[in-house]
């Protein structure tokens, strides 16, 4: 590395402002402290980072960004809003909860205007279990439900029923009741 040009600003107007250039590599890194907002910013030929921070908002702007800590805690007294303009993913290489006191909604769609992709829900190695307390709704245009050893459908009152048709078909097909009424 060659040598660094050093400059220190005092403005009693201005506030300071602190300035670090790097000739060899292009790049220059300036902090700026004007009596309301604190810059940092490091530009080079690749790009530019800078944080600003003001008494209520701390703003990060940059290509990268990694954060790398033993235990991280977000809080937010009102909302916390993420969002990807490409892919999201959440890992997790032990127990993952989502858990709401309210309301929890997953969709997956292109935009308002369009029918929607898929969304895939896929356990590994073990079960799946969706409980509800009131009523549980599965919807689709077309439902299936399948297992591959065994399917069982168990209520005090279970309902099959086709508006057009209703087919039950099997090697064997056995009905059993105290009461039996077909037609």
């Amino acid at each position: 590395m060659g040598n660094l040009v050093c400059k220190i600003e005092l403005s009693k107007t201005d506030g300071i402002t602190v300035t670090v250039t790097n000739d060899d590599d292009k790049i220059t890194q300036t902090l700026t402290l004007d009596g309301h907002t604190i810059v940092t910013t490091c530009k080079g030929k690749d790009g530019e980072s800078k944080i600003t921070q003001t008494p209520k908002s701390i703003a990060l702007s940059c290509d990268d960004f990694s954060l790398d800590a033993k235990t991280v805690k977000v809080t937010a007294k009102e909302s916390i809003s993420e969002e990807s303009e490409g892919t999201f993913d959440i890992q997790s290489k032990d127990a993952f909860t989502l858990d709401s006191k309210k309301t929890v909604s997953l969709s997956a769609q292109d935009s308002i205007l369009t029918t929607g992709k898929d969304l895939t829900m896929k356990a590994k190695s073990g079960a799946i279990n969706a409980t509800a307390v009131a009523d549980l709704v599965l919807k689709g245009q077309n439902a299936t439900v399948q297992g591959s050893m065994a399917a069982t459908l168990k209520g005090t009152n279970v309902e099959a029923k086709g508006s057009a048709k209703a087919t039950i078909q099997g090697q064997m097909v056995s009905v059993s009741g105290t009461q039996v009424s077909l037609g």
